[in-house]
């Protein structure tokens, strides 16, 4: 049975999101990171007089994140714990490392209900979907997007890996927002190239727009008498080939995120639109 708080105090608004690593996630994430790294062999017991039971971090381990880091890590694991949790940035970037090399999918999803439940900005996705439950990869780290949005998206995202691709470059840790406009372009060029111009060697932004405002008839989706006129949707269409344009890759300023995510949310939201 799902917790219900009882009063106001420890009923907490699901958009209100925190970035950083208050003390109450100290135990869990420190609990998640030793069953990680213990199951990947990074951590061992020493035996050695004076420090029984002490847990460390092997050296090559160590040595691995001080170079990739340029930083110096503690070696005991209860103060490399300490040092990660001291900084956002070197937190989520070891949270990140560690989802990226050490984790199942079972302590992936571990790691997302703890931030989940605990309001992190940051959640845990999954980047590889060949990746078997118990094979280690496959998932990082990522900024946490609504639920209703996530919602909507789920079915996009799930039977196109294009498009999941440009939700990563979107919402990673490291957001790349001109692959995003480009991805998604892509997608939208390809999708609705096969559906209305099958015989389009070349299908284009522009293309469909000129041929839609020309003919708007040509236009066929779901609720179409509800989302009218349909210039609303070529409209959309116009927009996103218009930023692709001022943002191709060598030319013109890189795209915002608020472009990238306008141009991402319009391509799922038209494929939404047109899937039977």
């Amino acid at each position: 049975m799902k917790f219900n708080p009882f009063g106001k105090k420890y009923k907490f608004k699901q958009d209100v999101l925190i970035s950083n690593f208050p003390s109450y996630f100290y135990k869990p994430i420190s609990n998640w990171l030793f069953g990680v790294l213990e199951s990947g062999n990074v951590i061992f017991q020493s035996n050695r007089y004076g420090s029984y039971g002490v847990y460390y971090a092997n050296s090559k381990f160590i040595d691995k994140f001080q170079i990739t880091f340029r930083e110096l890590f503690p070696q005991k694991f209860d103060e490399l714990v300490s040092f990660i949790i001291q900084e956002q940035d070197r937190t989520t970037n070891f949270l990140a490392f560690c989802l990226q090399n050490f984790s199942n999918s079972y302590q992936a999803l571990e790691l997302e209900k703890i931030l989940s439940e605990g309001g992190s900005a940051y959640e845990v996705i999954q980047v590889d979907k060949k990746t078997s439950e118990y094979e280690k990869g496959g998932h990082d780290l990522a900024e946490r997007v609504s639920p209703i949005v996530k919602k909507e998206s789920e079915k996009a995202l799930s039977e196109n890996e294009i498009l999941q691709s440009a939700w990563v470059y979107c919402y990673s840790q490291n957001p790349d927002y001109e692959k995003t406009v480009s991805r998604s372009c892509d997608f939208l060029e390809g999708f609705l190239g096969k559906l209305y111009f099958p015989k389009d060697p070349k299908p284009q932004l522009t293309k469909f727009v000129y041929a839609f405002e020309s003919n708007p008839e040509k236009l066929t989706y779901k609720g179409e008498s509800i989302v009218v006129p349909k210039s609303n949707l070529t409209s959309l269409l116009r927009e996103a080939s218009n930023i692709r344009g001022q943002h191709t890759k060598g030319k013109g300023r890189k795209p915002t995120k608020q472009e990238a995510e306008f141009i991402l949310h319009t391509t799922i939201y038209i494929w939404n639109l047109h899937k039977k």
